[in-house]
């Protein structure tokens, strides 16, 4: 999955607050949230859902927003600390170098988060 991600972001030249505010969209329109269900049909699917969430005026949730006390980039960066072995601090200099919006702590706790998951699915 972080690999998808990380090909939106590095070869489809998609901006992570962009692919942050489609994942966000999708998941709050009702016909787009049953059938966005992987990073996969999220870049296949990319430019499909801009187009409609632009038709319908940007980013307008029809309910509250997803429940996580963090941002999608912080996420990101918490499963890309995991998955390719990089340390905490690589991965808060690397979110600072391509201007995520996750601060440190942000970074720090969605990393706690991946682990207690981990743990819970053991």
């Amino acid at each position: 999955m972080a690999d998808v991600f990380r090909l939106m972001h590095e070869r489809d030249n998609r901006s992570w607050k962009d692919i942050g505010t489609l994942i966000q969209w999708s998941q709050n329109d009702s016909f787009w949230s049953a059938n966005i269900l992987s990073a996969k049909k999220l870049r296949e699917k990319f430019d499909q859902l801009t187009a409609k969430m632009n038709q319908q005026g940007g980013f307008v949730p029809e309910q509250p927003p997803l429940e996580t006390s963090h941002t999608f980039s912080a996420a990101e960066y918490a499963v890309s600390a995991y998955q390719t072995g990089s340390s905490i601090d690589e991965i808060i200099a690397m979110a600072k170098d391509e201007g995520a919006p996750a601060t440190p702590d942000e970074i720090r706790a969605a990393i706690d988060e991946y682990n207690k998951r981990r743990e819970d699915d053991a």
